[in-house]
């Protein structure tokens, strides 16, 4: 295995810069899922998209996804633009899953764009074991397994979005003080060379998927089959553990984790976490207090920091009822400032008086207990002492207490 290894990433692949061991072993699978994608993952979901990525151009982005495609299937890359428009995305991609191609390679995207949130139908395909969308010139649907890897290309390009946890980078880097134009190849024909070795880098590829160890740690992320059959084996083979390679979605899923962020909100969560208890007391427990929307909009008026309100919501005035409705949607959400991770927490809730004797929206903003080093210190911000009950005492959040 460590020959076959040797052989694909010391001379078939020797021209191309990759920044680290990760993209080596990224453009390894690549190419791995191309020789499965049609076979064993056909009806699976996956495999991942992969972004071929630089900081300039002349690095051979392209000319690395041709080489993968053409040792694979022994034909040219085919590259397709990819449109702005959402049916034209869905029409681009079921002519290429009818067509057989093997990749969807997007060649050359915009410079520094992302690639994710405004693309569902790509999600759809990578998520989908059956891709079903509509035929391009005619009123007709298509359903069928896709068999499809996505290859995108692109000076600085990234994913975001869901697709940060469904893509995979093959960064590609030039050292520094080398001139592109002036560089000696190993291979300097290396589409020729590929044809011509083209048998012994398919075996290669056929050691690397028989060494698969089913015994093996659990896979991360959301394609078990792929990452049972192609990852794993490459990653064990080059001696890197999952973790540190999947570090990407890892992240991303953690970031999923705190909810949608509001743009601009963050200061104002934060503002509002330091908010004495309107109810009395000077200390602010780590769990926050309940407090209305008008309770809140009072306190930041007395504190002099109503200018975070029109920071986060756009709007001529801002009253009681806009502040509610902003809450409501940061809900479940985490911001994080230079002062500490912030949580929303949304609730309708009875406080006698405080809520006219009915029910109603309340929020509390509860905080993380470890606090960063450069976090403002108690004076200048909040007192912190024993965490008090995140609720008032004899208060529920359905039942009204007893007088």
């Amino acid at each position: 295995m460590e020959s076959a290894l040797a052989f694909l990433l010391d001379d078939w692949l020797a021209d191309f810069p990759f920044a680290t061991m990760n993209d080596k072993a990224a453009a390894v699978m690549a190419a791995l899922s191309l020789l499965v994608a049609k076979t064993e993952l056909m009806r699976e979901k996956g495999p991942p998209m992969f972004d071929i990525t630089a900081p300039s151009a002349g690095t051979g982005k392209s000319l690395l996804v041709e080489v993968l495609i053409y040792a694979v299937t022994g034909q040219a890359a085919p590259s397709v633009s990819w449109p702005e428009s959402s049916d034209e995305q869905e029409k681009r991609i079921t002519a290429a899953v009818i067509e057989g191609l093997p990749a969807l390679f997007l060649d050359n995207l915009k410079s520094g764009s992302f690639i994710g949130n405004k693309d569902t139908h790509l999600a759809k395909l990578i998520t989908d074991a059956v891709w079903s969308g509509r035929r391009l010139g005619v009123s007709q649907m298509f359903s069928g397994p896709a068999g499809l890897l996505v290859i995108a290309t692109g000076n600085n390009v990234a994913p975001d979005g869901d697709m940060a946890r469904r893509t995979i980078e093959i960064r590609l880097e030039a050292p520094e003080g080398q001139n592109l134009a002036t560089r000696r190849f190993q291979h300097p024909n290396l589409m020729k060379w590929t044809l011509a070795n083209r048998a012994r880098i398919l075996g290669a590829f056929v050691t690397l998927l028989k060494a698969r160890d089913a015994k093996a740690a659990k896979s991360i992320g959301g394609f078990p089959v792929w990452s049972a059959a192609v990852a794993q084996p490459v990653l064990s083979a080059m001696g890197i553990a999952p973790a540190s390679f999947f570090a990407p979605w890892i992240e991303a899923a953690e970031e999923d984790a705190k909810g949608f962020q509001l743009r601009g909100t963050a200061p104002l969560i934060e503002a509002i976490a330091v908010l004495p208890d309107p109810a009395g007391g000077n200390v602010v427990p780590l769990d926050g207090v309940w407090m209305t929307a008008a309770e809140i909009l009072s306190g930041l008026h007395k504190a002099g920091r109503q200018t975070r309100l029109s920071d986060a919501i756009v709007r001529d005035s801002i009253d009681a009822k806009a502040l509610a409705h902003h809450l409501k949607r940061c809900a479940g959400s985490v911001y994080t400032t230079e002062a500490g991770s912030f949580r929303v927490h949304a609730a309708r809730m009875y406080l006698g008086a405080r809520t006219d004797r009915k029910e109603r929206p309340v929020f509390r903003i509860s905080r993380s207990a470890a606090q960063p080093a450069n976090a403002p210190s108690a004076s200048e911000s909040i007192k912190t002492g024993a965490v008090l009950p995140a609720f008032p005492p004899g208060h529920s959040l359905h039942k009204p207490p007893k007088e």
